[in-house]
C-alpha cells in the first residue's frame, strides 16, 4: 500500500533533480587503465536516435554514427562518417586515431594491424581497434549475435620499427563473452 509519505518522497526526488531525466543521454567506455576510450552523445527525434557523435578522451570528434532502422523501428545497421562527412571505410570502430592525426594519417598502420590480426586470429573478425599510444593497440575480435550472445578475443599489438607484432606471451590471449 502506498502511503502519503511515499508520494512526498517521489515528488521530492523529482523536485530536487528536475533536469535529471531531460538531459541529453551520454555514455562513456573506458580503456583498461581506467582512462576514457570514447564518449558518445546521441541526438533523438520522436524517441529514436538520429545520430551519435563519438568523442575521444580529449573531446576530439572521432566519428559519427547514424542508425538505420527497419520498417518496425528496430536498428538493423549503422552508417559511420568521419567528422568532415567522408564515409567510414572500415567495418569496425577505431578509437584513439584522432589523437595521432586522424584516420587518414593512421590508415597505413590500420592496414598493417588488420593483416597481423588476420594471421593471429583466424576465428573472429575485428570489432574494434583502440590506439593506446602511437605504437600500442588493443584489438577486440569477435562475433556479436545479441546482447547476451557474443564472444571473442582481445589482442595487444606493439609497433617495433615499421612492423606491428603480437605483444602477448606466446599462446596466451584474453577472451571475452557476454
Amino acid at each position: 500500500m502506498i502511503f502519503i509519505r511515499h508520494l512526498f518522497f517521489i515528488v521530492g526526488v523529482f523536485a530536487l533533480a528536475p533536469n535529471t531525466f531531460a538531459q541529453k543521454p551520454n555514455w562513456a567506455t573506458y580503456k583498461p587503465d581506467g582512462t576514457i576510450k570514447a564518449r558518445g552523445v546521441s541526438d533523438f527525434q520522436e524517441g529514436k536516435i538520429i545520430k551519435t557523435e563519438i568523442f575521444d578522451s580529449d573531446d576530439r570528434l572521432e566519428f559519427i554514427e547514424y542508425p538505420i532502422y527497419d520498417k518496425d523501428g528496430k536498428i538493423i545497421d549503422t552508417k559511420r562518417t568521419l567528422p568532415d562527412g567522408t564515409p567510414w571505410s572500415y567495418k569496425f570502430c577505431v578509437f584513439g586515431a584522432a589523437s595521432f592525426g586522424g584516420i587518414e594519417v593512421m590508415k597505413e598502420d590500420i592496414g598493417k594491424i588488420q593483416k597481423v590480426i588476420s594471421q593471429i586470429d583466424t576465428k573472429y573478425p575485428i570489432l574494434e581497434i583502440v590506439f593506446l599510444s602511437k605504437d600500442h593497440v588493443e584489438v577486440t575480435t569477435g562475433i556479436v549475435k545479441g546482447p547476451l550472445h557474443a564472444a571473442g578475443r582481445i589482442h595487444n599489438l606493439k609497433k617495433r620499427g615499421d612492423l606491428w607484432q603480437n605483444a602477448n606471451e606466446e599462446g596466451i590471449f584474453r577472451s571475452w563473452v557476454s
